[in-house]
């Protein structure tokens, strides 16, 4: 059989969704079916502390916001429903990359920006400022301490440049907090695996981290970052942070 890869017989079949191409459909010709297990498309490994998970992450990521009692973190762009339906059912904290399309006072907006908005209307936070570690703990502390369910931080791309810095975390800590109102940070999800539904068809990969101390410095990490953040009606399309370092 000739070795060309543009062969017909040695090219798989392509999408079986022709509608969303996801990578996981994709898979090659098998001589022999028995040789390999190719249509496993939720794979995952533990060991220790340490969770790895490929193929299609989103009931993955479901899993772990259901089993946490609350969920901080930093995520590019959310925008899948389930995944915010998940988060709604808990306290939430979240900063994404600051976009157009995330403003409340677009005078033309689409059916999916009206449902993006009504979702994150539905994530709420429950955790004052000060609760935090610094800086964000001492980010404008004789003012108003509530903290929205989410915000933005970042530079928008408002000329449309090839390469922009961006707010490209994508990470969530699971909180349990006590019943003196501290929070105790106890494990991390991250990777490359963005809230998207474009994210589920594509090839990405996350950890889930059990460690406290590993959880405690992700927590350190949100704190830097939301003590740029903007509300989610920005103002400028530089980093504008809405707080100051004090009173």
């Amino acid at each position: 059989m000739s070795t060309d890869p543009y062969r017909r017989e040695l090219r798989g079949s392509g999408a079986s969704d022709s509608r969303t191409r996801s990578l996981h459909r994709e898979r090659p010709v098998f001589e022999d079916e028995t040789s390999f297990s190719w249509d496993d498309d939720q794979r995952s490994t533990a060991a220790g502390h340490v969770v790895a998970h490929f193929g299609d992450l989103t009931d993955r990521a479901i899993a772990f916001i259901e089993g946490s009692e609350a969920i901080v973190g930093c995520v590019a762009w959310v925008t899948e429903g389930r995944l915010l339906d998940a988060l709604a059912g808990r306290p939430v904290s979240l900063v994404v990359q600051k976009e157009d399309f995330l403003r409340p006072d677009q005078e033309q907006s689409t059916a999916w920006q009206s449902m993006l908005r009504d979702r994150y209307d539905r994530l709420q936070n429950e955790f004052a400022r000060y609760t935090f570690p610094a800086p964000l703990g001492l980010a404008s502390y004789a003012s108003d301490p509530t903290l929205e369910g989410v915000r933005c931080v970042g530079n928008h791309n408002s000329a449309r440049s090839a390469a922009m810095p961006r707010m490209h975390h994508k990470f969530l800590v699971r909180i349990a907090p006590s019943s003196a109102g501290s929070l105790n940070p106890t494990a991390v999800w991250t990777g490359s695996f963005n809230f998207s539904k474009n994210a589920g068809y594509s090839f990405e990969n996350a950890v889930e981290l059990h460690d406290p101390e590993i959880a405690s410095a992700y927590l350190d990490e949100f704190a830097r970052v939301m003590t740029l953040s903007e509300p989610l009606d920005w103002e400028q399309p530089w980093v504008y942070p809405e707080w100051r370092i004090g009173t």
